[in-house]
């Protein structure tokens, strides 16, 4: 049984590793949405129209067009679509929710008296309102989540743009681009 469960991790580690890996290295291309960072300013969102070997041309929601100097833009990122927000409601809502059932278990087993009819022992009206609570609002809070969306944004690099001297008959200049897909 612990051989099958390390293995499994080992296998979704080795997947999770591979799958970062593939992400670092996007490139960005023209006429996808992107997100450019220079130093500690504000970064600029938009749609990238071109990259080349000194400057950065990007077109903003407001169809502005803006240009930056190549060696100024310190990351950029690119949009891979939208992720639901349920895993970090759910987690909210547990932590939320198993903190108020853990104070109204601990009221409810601080007024009852020893003498009730039906009496529970103190320790478990706590342990009771505080799973409770914690799977009520876990399941709430994945629901609320679930509603509202945030960008994903993946940690890209410009095309590469090289020029060398010397083309096929060693004279001009050749000039060349990588891409990976």
């Amino acid at each position: 049984m612990f051989r099958s469960v390390f293995v499994i991790g080992l296998v979704l580690t080795g997947t999770a590793a591979s799958l970062a890996a593939q992400q670092a290295d996007a490139v960005a291309t023209p006429g996808q949405v992107v997100r450019l960072r220079q130093g500690n300013t504000a970064s600029s969102v938009g749609t990238l129209l071109s990259a080349g070997p000194d400057t950065v041309f990007l077109m903003t929601s407001s169809l502005d067009t803006l240009a930056f100097l190549r060696n100024s833009v310190t990351g950029v990122d690119l949009l891979m679509g939208t992720q639901s927000n349920a895993g970090k409601g759910a987690v909210k809502g547990l932590v939320i929710g198993g903190l108020v059932g853990l104070a109204l278990g601990g009221i409810t087993a601080a007024s009852q008296d020893e003498s009730d009819f039906f009496y529970v022992d103190p320790g478990q009206l706590v342990l009771s309102g505080t799973l409770s609570g914690a799977l009520l609002g876990g399941a709430i809070g994945a629901i609320a989540g679930a509603g509202s969306h945030s960008p994903r944004w993946v940690s890209a690099t410009l095309p590469k743009v090289t020029v060398q001297p010397g083309a096929v008959d060693g004279k001009g200049v050749a000039v060349g681009m990588r891409l990976r897909f």
